[in-house]
């Protein structure tokens, strides 16, 4: 239990709490922010008022949806060591001076980042302020951003230098032998002459191994900081504690549907379903909807369609980012389609115009949202088989889990739906309870006020 913050709110006011999220609305935003946004407003039946402070452009304040927003700037330029380290001093001046002015009772960080950092927490433990803190996505711990050990398979998430080094350098594109040599060598001495020869992708890669030591230190500071930290899915769960966290200070609690989209969902029989007839005229309907990051796995999506010339398919790409970026717009055909991303509260209605929802991200998800709504709205998933999504999709049930990162497998199992269109029918008809946002608030208020009081996380069932 925390003691010596002195709130400057009357007894009686709600208590409140503090989100720092990578970046927040109107920017664009993914699904930690969409997640914070949501948990905000349901935290409000539980008698929490709640604030969101995030980094940008410059400092300035706003509401959103009814929430006081506090937007923090960051430094135009950060170095190397802060980026792996303790993270941004601007930052984090700047966050410290909205804790002063805003005086809240709990914060929640659903983010690790150069302005979302270790430093910015270290200020929180100083105003003796409760912490909790959610491991969002595998970049809190994994240098390559993917918990995929090779950028090939699922990684246990135990941080061990030398091999993270091989291969967060196998990432930059160095070949395995060569990343796993260097990763052998004196990390000093190669940060030394990394520094020493100046700026560019040889100096980074020389400095590399020493990096990864300071990102590993700095998770675990962040973590050490933190009153309770809270894992989104099974996977995540297993990583901290291989990480050393005592399991009396985890919460796992899994991500859940805004409550408008569970209350919106029509009974099983009244669900608007595509129809299942496929031609030139009325192809395979496909969506996605998210970020155009190369972990996302656009790319491989892109490329099924591609092995499958002649299929009757149609590809609509919801993208936050560059639309499309330029490896992208190589590889598409009149089939593939970009479009601007939609508000998260009009996805679930778009959805139903699809007949599956892909989720073909090559890195270990926590989530993902979309699946939650896709199942939701009564709309199978083609996802991989990886981390979170294979924790969400019930492969021949309610989708289909295909081999991430080979267009061959994904090209295999759209040509298994083309030549069964019947799956479709099975798979939407499997009903399923959702997990809403307001289960993940309740949650999330009890653990509030056990933080408060010095109690114990319990783990979600």
């Amino acid at each position: 239990m925390r003691t010596g913050w002195a709130s400057s709110r009357v007894s009686n006011a709600a208590p409140t709490v503090l989100h720092v999220p990578y970046g927040y609305m109107p920017d664009a935003s993914g699904g930690t922010e969409v997640f914070v946004a949501a948990l905000a407003r349901e935290l409000r039946a539980f008698d929490w008022s709640s604030m969101v402070a995030a980094p940008g452009a410059s400092d300035r304040r706003y509401e959103w949806e009814g929430v006081d927003v506090r937007r923090f700037a960051v430094s135009p330029g950060v170095s190397l060591d802060a980026q792996y380290g303790e993270g941004d001093r601007t930052a984090a001046a700047a966050f410290a001076a909205i804790l002063t002015q805003c005086k809240p009772d709990i914060v929640h960080f659903h983010a690790l980042s150069p302005a979302v950092s270790a430093r910015a927490m270290q200020a929180v433990a100083a105003k003796g302020i409760p912490l909790v803190f959610t491991y969002h996505t595998p970049t809190v711990s994994c240098v390559r951003g993917s918990m995929l050990r090779w950028g090939s398979q699922a990684c246990d998430g135990r941080m061990r230098p030398r091999l993270c080094s091989a291969c967060a350098l196998h990432g930059k594109g160095l070949p395995k032998p060569v990343a796993a040599l260097m990763a052998a060598l004196p990390h000093r001495l190669l940060a030394w002459i990394g520094r020493t020869i100046g700026k560019g992708r040889t100096s980074t890669a020389l400095q590399m191994p020493l990096l990864v030591r300071n990102r590993h230190q700095t998770a675990r500071s962040a973590w050490a900081a933190a009153d309770r930290i809270v894992a989104v899915c099974d996977w995540v769960h297993k990583v901290l504690l291989l990480n050393g966290i005592a399991p009396a200070k985890l919460l796992l609690s899994r991500q859940g549907l805004p409550s408008r989209t569970a209350q919106s969902q029509p009974p099983m029989q009244a669900r608007i379903v595509p129809s299942p007839a496929f031609s030139p005229a009325n192809p395979l309907r496909l969506a996605y909807f998210g970020r155009l990051d190369p972990t996302k796995g656009i790319e491989v999506l892109v490329a099924a369609v591609k092995l499958l010339p002649n299929a009757p398919v149609a590809l609509d790409i919801y993208g936050v980012g560059e639309v499309p970026r330029d490896d992208l717009a190589k590889a598409i055909d009149g089939r593939i389609r970009f479009h601007p991303p939609l508000a998260s509260h009009a996805v679930p209605d778009a959805m139903k115009a699809y007949h599956l929802i892909t989720v073909p991200s090559v890195c270990m998800e926590t989530g993902p949202l979309v699946a939650y709504e896709a199942l939701a709205s009564g709309v199978p998933v083609l996802g991989s088989a990886l981390g979170g999504i294979a924790e969400v999709i019930r492969d021949g049930t309610d989708g289909r889990l295909v081999s991430a990162g080979s267009p061959k497998a994904w090209a295999d199992a759209l040509a298994e739906v083309l030549q069964n269109p019947q799956l479709l029918e099975t798979w939407r008809s499997s009903p399923r309870a959702t997990r809403t946002m307001g289960q993940v608030a309740a949650e999330m208020a009890d653990l509030y006020r056990q933080s408060l009081h010095g109690g114990k996380a319990q783990v979600s069932t």
